[in-house]
């Protein structure tokens, strides 16, 4: 697996690498990962928490944030396939024209005043949505919404045609890994992507014969049906297995990391 098993970044909050709701397999919870080794007697499961993995990501809030409109890049839901297009105005330019079919403020006023819209609600019991952004995704901002996301979108068409402010306020979640977790966690694994398939089935074959501890814990989303293989740097057995995959190609969770840390 030499691709990234990852969706391209899109409009859609969901198809950002969901680090922050990383958790584990089934219903071991987060930073619980399943291992894999011979103990003398045969092949055992066991069960261990990965400190580095449970606090992984770190959340700051602000409980009052201030911005514009063309700030927002995505949102969180809509009735259209966000990853469809290239943009949130190529979704309203392709499936709402008639939201826009006037670039004029009193067209720009209809749209905002959408009630679905709920960050710019001021009463605070109706004002749920927020905002959101990922540091390892360069910072763009979410709207985190449950509606009203066309008129939202072309009431930004609209602002930014007639170079016109709107101001929006709300909760920010900024999200980032915490440095330390990452390199203790790269540290101690060598980790790599494996879907679940027989490649995967024909893997735990090979490490049980050849005797090789390793561990699994569950993709982050957008790919959570994948798995991440852990393969610890202190065993000997486990290093030569990591320098086969690597030399075959298989997706280096290690690096992607890495690449994310700001």
């Amino acid at each position: 697996m030499s691709q990234s098993p990852f969706k391209p970044p899109t409009q859609f909050a969901v198809d950002v690498l969901q680090w922050h709701r990383w958790v584990g397999n089934g219903g071991r919870g987060k930073g619980v990962i399943q291992s894999w080794a011979h103990d003398g007697m045969g092949y055992r499961a066991a069960e261990e928490l990965v400190p580095e993995l449970e606090k992984f990501v770190i959340c700051d809030t602000i409980e009052v944030w201030n911005c514009d409109i063309q700030d927002v890049v995505g949102l969180a839901a809509s009735k259209s396939t966000l990853s469809d297009f290239t943009s949130l105005d190529d979704m309203v330019e392709t499936n709402s024209r008639e939201m826009i079919d006037s670039i004029t403020e009193h067209k720009l006023q209809e749209n905002l005043a959408w009630n679905q819209i709920r960050i710019l609600r001021s009463d605070p019991a109706l004002k749920n949505d927020w905002f959101e952004r990922h540091m390892w995704d360069g910072g763009r901002i979410f709207l985190i919404n449950e509606g009203g996301s066309h008129h939202f979108a072309a009431a930004r068409y609209i602002a930014a045609r007639l170079h016109q402010n709107v101001p929006l306020s709300g909760r920010l979640k900024t999200y980032r890994i915490d440095q330390v977790a990452a390199a203790a966690l790269c540290s101690r694994f060598d980790m790599y992507a494996f879907a679940r398939d027989g490649a995967y089935g024909e893997f735990v074959s090979a490490m049980s014969s050849f005797r090789a501890p390793f561990s699994v814990y569950r993709m982050p989303g957008p790919s959570a049906e994948n798995q991440i293989v852990l393969l610890p740097t202190i065993d000997k057995r486990a290093v030569k297995v990591s320098a086969t995959l690597r030399d075959h190609g298989f997706f280096d969770v290690n690096a992607l990391i890495t690449e994310c840390l700001v």
